[in-house]
């Protein structure tokens, strides 16, 4: 287990540490170590003293079924879980961020994007929970009020260490309202969390920009403007593969053109970034394989009422609660993603 690996790490720091024979050299350094792992120790410490007590008590209610020792094992387990909190709140530094949220139904037609609505309005709850500032960049809906596409505009602490692990497909087992025989439809919507980095400098070139401009139209294209107010971005540059960008919810065709240009740089970035990793991901493939799947990271099952994690392998219960009412829910799922993340960081360090 982690924690079992800090306690060891750092009980292996003071055993050397107490060399005399140690130069001055490694001294200062064992002596940072030390002191960089001292608060993940104590956490550690703890956990290591309640799994041992989890222990004695799942033993001694094999031999006698006590309501007091069943007290005593939820007790120890809700202090383990918040203690496993505390250790990835610790890891997670404190950072104001910003993102681009892009929600797209997939596969599933018109539920597909109905069911992108339903994600689309779980991820404002979520935000107003966090305390972030979200801004809509584009909403557009379709006739039965389904999501062809929105854009959100995030920003707030620790804002895209949070929502990146919202990024793939999410996927939908239910009933629509339409189906009159009863049977389960599966449907999927996509999620790209796509992060606004203020340290990496992106040029638009203009000789790769073209701008059309439009009439705004609402549900089933009926125009909604007498002016030439929506704009179209398009940019195609040799470097990454072109990029789109429509804008059309401001009455204003120089609001729409910043919003879209906003928009355009983000998504350039961030097409900048996934060559560069595509570079390096084929050149790791080439060593070692690869077995990594991005399709699918989590199934909303309406008859079951269950949230299905395929990442991190966590169930719970109650989509209305992460859907409507209690944002702590969706909170819960996503923490269990970032508490593998860190230990996946403790095993690559170790």
């Amino acid at each position: 287990m982690w924690w079992k690996e800090i306690v060891r790490k750092y009980k292996v720091l003071e055993k050397e540490l107490q060399d005399i024979n140690i130069s001055k050299e490694d001294l200062l350094q064992k002596s940072k170590d030390l002191g960089n792992i001292s608060k993940e120790y104590e956490i550690a410490q703890k956990l290591e003293d309640l799994h041992f007590d989890l222990e004695e008590i799942s033993a001694m209610i094999v031999e006698s079924k006590e309501q007091w020792l069943f007290d005593q094992k939820k007790e120890a387990e809700n202090a383990i879980e918040i203690l496993h909190k505390e250790f990835v709140d610790l890891k997670d530094k404190s950072k104001m961020q910003s993102l681009m949220l892009e929600i797209r139904p997939g596969a599933g037609g018109d539920e597909a994007g109905l069911f992108a609505y339903i994600l689309l309005e779980m991820y404002i709850r979520y935000s107003q929970h966090k305390n972030w500032s979200i801004e809509i960049m584009s909403k557009n809906i379709t006739e039965v009020k389904g999501l062809k596409e929105a854009v959100l505009y995030i920003k707030g602490e620790n804002a895209y260490d949070i929502m990146q692990y919202e990024s793939g497909v999410h996927r939908v087992q239910r009933v629509p309202q339409t189906e009159s025989s009863g049977r389960i439809h599966t449907s999927t919507a996509t999620v790209a969390a796509l992060e606004e980095k203020e340290d990496i400098e992106v040029e638009i070139k203009h000789e790769h920009l073209r701008m059309d401009v439009y009439r705004s139209s609402g549900p089933g294209g009926q125009s909604v403007n007498t002016t030439d107010s929506a704009v179209r971005l398009t940019y195609s540059s040799p470097d990454v593969d072109q990029i789109v960008v429509c804008m059309q919810d401001e009455k204003s065709q120089h609001k729409n053109r910043e919003r879209g240009m906003k928009v355009l740089k983000t998504r350039l970035r961030d097409a900048i970034e996934q060559k560069q990793h595509k570079e390096m991901a084929d050149h790791r493939k080439t060593q070692v394989g690869s077995g990594d799947r991005s399709e699918r990271i989590r199934t909303y099952n309406f008859p079951q009422n269950r949230i299905t994690d395929h990442r991190s392998k966590l169930t719970v219960h109650g989509l209305n609660e992460i859907f409507v009412t209690n944002p702590d829910t969706l909170e819960k799922v996503i923490f269990s993603m970032k508490e593998k993340n860190v230990h996946s960081e403790l095993n690559s360090e170790n």
